[in-house]
């Protein structure tokens, strides 16, 4: 499938769920964040109900602009899956680099349904790569 049938069907799965009754299921925040290189992002999902453990509640995928296709968003120690309260979860990304922009959706499934927020753009800025380093220079007495 093309980057357009991906994109398409994505969105008017989105447009179905938001029109059925159980859109109240879950909403997502921020809608967008900007955040520099080397950064931190907190991606919040909210829940109308309490979720036991958050590792079997929400998923969070990142949307390739160029594919179309959702992909797990970064995993291991760069990444924390955290319960905020007995609603939310939030994931964290930590260090951010250029790669880490993009839209990024909370899912849960309950009952063979599939809920997805509304999406989180996060744009990060600045050079990467590079970092600076403070050259000292002293005298020593002899």
């Amino acid at each position: 499938m093309s980057t357009s049938t991906h994109c398409w069907i994505l969105s008017c799965f989105c447009m179905f769920a938001s029109h059925t009754t159980y859109s109240f299921l879950l909403s997502q925040s921020p809608d967008l964040t900007h955040v520099s290189v080397g950064g931190t992002v907190q991606l919040r999902c909210t829940f109308e109900n309490r979720v036991s453990y958050c590792y079997t509640a929400a998923t969070w995928q990142k949307l390739n602009l160029r594919t179309g296709k959702l992909t797990p968003a970064r995993s291991g120690s760069q990444t924390d899956l955290l319960q905020h309260d007995d609603k939310t979860c939030v994931v964290i990304l930590r260090d951010v680099t250029k790669n880490d922009s993009g839209l990024y959706y909370c899912i849960s499934h309950q009952n063979s349904m599939a809920f997805i927020g509304s999406g989180s753009r996060v744009i990060v800025t600045g050079k990467s790569g590079v970092k600076s380093h403070q050259l000292f220079y002293g005298s020593r007495s002899l």
